[in-house]
């Protein structure tokens, strides 16, 4: 049985995904699960993680010639999946051949889907009948357990360990202050206050991870703290070292599903997205009340994460 996974957005998107592949896999084991992935997400697939992976660049043209080969080889899949919106996402959903199609579409350019109500898109009778809807409220894990809910188990879905490792990095404080988004990026001047109130309550080395370019751009001016080390692009092998660090502040992207999903010693930081849909353990984050981190004064910043350093005792 051949099964496709559709997820071209976001890493945190496609990581999310890999969620389902234990469900499906619980229900058909030999079932052959092919992902159809973004260029930049295919490093999380390191470990065989599932049978196929093909990985497109977002271009027209790219998805018309992925969904000829499919449709000229004649594969045709038991079932398809595109549990995140988005444009790429959804016309290959509607153009790959499949008895059974199920997912959240969206063909509106501006990547806020998070902020908007999607109904399920099925070709099955029952769902349009009895549609399922997908609001704010619900946590990027729900858009998954709709999908699969009416033909799987999903008693046990959740964020995937890709290692069972099991250790502390005890004296190391992790920050990832940056995101492809860039409402999502704290702006230098939050950095260098994040990293001043640690060191104040830490005598520990803090690491700052992030895309080369954010070093790039960043590292001069940052080079005048002691014992603050910077590393880009970490594989996911030591991704996994360094969340397993004695506290690690994130903002709202790929490092902070992973550190949720090993329930770590994690501070989320967040501004126009939400905790309780983007993390299993919500307690652990900040809620600015701004859309885009620029427009949070510095002084805000400082007072909520000095606050919240206060009840911590790590």
């Amino acid at each position: 049985m051949r099964i496709l996974i559709i997820s071209t957005n976001a890493i945190g998107d496609t990581y999310l995904s890999m969620s389902a592949v234990k469900i499906i896999k619980s229900k058909f084991p030999h079932s052959q699960i092919t992902f159809f992935i973004s260029n930049n997400s295919k490093f999380l697939f390191f470990n065989n993680y599932v049978e196929d992976i093909v990985a497109i660049k977002k271009n027209i043209f790219q998805l018309i010639q992925v969904v000829l080969i499919n449709r000229i080889k004649n594969k045709k899949a038991e079932y398809a999946f595109s549990f995140f919106p988005g444009i790429f996402n959804s016309l290959l959903l509607i153009g790959l051949q499949s008895k059974i199609k199920l997912g959240f579409l969206s063909f509106n350019k501006k990547p806020d889907w998070f902020s908007r109500i999607h109904k399920l898109y099925s070709k099955n009778s029952i769902e349009k009948l009895n549609p399922i809807f997908w609001n704010p409220q619900n946590n990027y894990l729900d858009l998954i357990r709709f999908s699969l809910n009416k033909n799987f188990d999903i008693s046990n879905l959740t964020k995937p360990k890709l290692s069972n490792a099991n250790f502390i990095f005890s004296n190391k404080i992790l920050i990832h202050f940056s995101s492809s988004e860039v409402d999502r990026t704290l702006t230098l001047n939050q950095l260098e206050i994040l990293i001043v109130l640690l060191k104040k309550k830490y005598s520990a080395e803090i690491i700052i991870i992030g895309d080369k370019k954010d070093f790039i751009e960043n590292i001069r001016k940052l080079s005048k703290y002691r014992n603050v080390e910077f590393i880009g692009n970490p594989s996911i092998e030591e991704l996994i070292t360094l969340i397993h660090c004695r506290l690690f502040f994130a903002v709202d992207s790929f490092p902070l599903h992973f550190a949720d999903a090993y329930n770590t010693n994690f501070v989320g930081l967040f501004s126009k997205t939400f905790p309780d849909s983007v993390l299993i353990n919500k307690n652990k984050s900040i809620k600015f009340d701004v859309n885009d981190f620029r427009n949070l004064d510095n002084e805000t910043f400082e007072t909520k994460i000095r606050v919240y350093l206060l009840k911590i005792f790590l």
